[in-house]
């Protein structure tokens, strides 16, 4: 379950499984609620966007608003999304590098699955942090940087981001 309760080990389960494992992973809750990861109706809206431009390549001179529950997205919108995309994508890769520095002697697999785990808040990783080992084996720095990834992912990246902002502290 995403509260890191584990029934079986992961590295006994078929590659596919795994696959979908780390993708809800990634994909996390619904909007609204407090699991990280990118939230289903991001993953909507991405989706229609690139359909809409997979139309827009073969007629070019079409114009089709895109649409999320009967409602046309705001152009401001995508920016935002990718915007989101585009960190989750980038902590991932950078924690997986803090990761392995931090930690060496655990495999990548382990160390991506890690950071997507603590990002998203999502419980166990796969491999040498799986179900099985866990992350009791990290050291306390390791978890410590755990325990910012998991904030990282809660309060969503650009807030976080904004918190390092010196334009949002001159004004206090």
């Amino acid at each position: 379950t995403s509260t890191g309760y584990v029934s079986s080990d992961f590295d006994e389960w078929s590659r596919l499984a795994v696959g979908v494992l780390v993708l809800l992973m990634v994909v996390g809750g619904c909007s609204g609620s407090t699991v990280g990861g990118l939230k289903v109706s991001r993953i909507i809206m991405w989706v229609r966007f690139l359909k809409s431009g997979l139309h827009r390549t073969f007629r070019p001179k079409m114009v089709e608003p895109i649409k999320v529950n009967g409602r046309k997205v705001q152009d401001g919108a995508f920016e935002q999304l990718f915007l989101v995309i585009s960190m989750f994508g980038f902590f991932a890769i950078m924690g997986t590098f803090v990761l392995q520095l931090l930690e060496p002697a655990q495999s990548l697999k382990g160390s991506l699955s890690a950071v997507i785990s603590c990002l998203g808040n999502m419980g166990p990783a796969l491999a040498d942090m799986g179900g099985a080992e866990g992350f009791a084996q990290a050291g306390a720095t390791t978890k410590v940087f755990f325990a910012i990834l998991m904030i990282l992912g809660r309060l969503e990246y650009v807030a976080f981001v904004v918190l390092f902002s010196r334009q949002l502290w001159k004004r206090y």
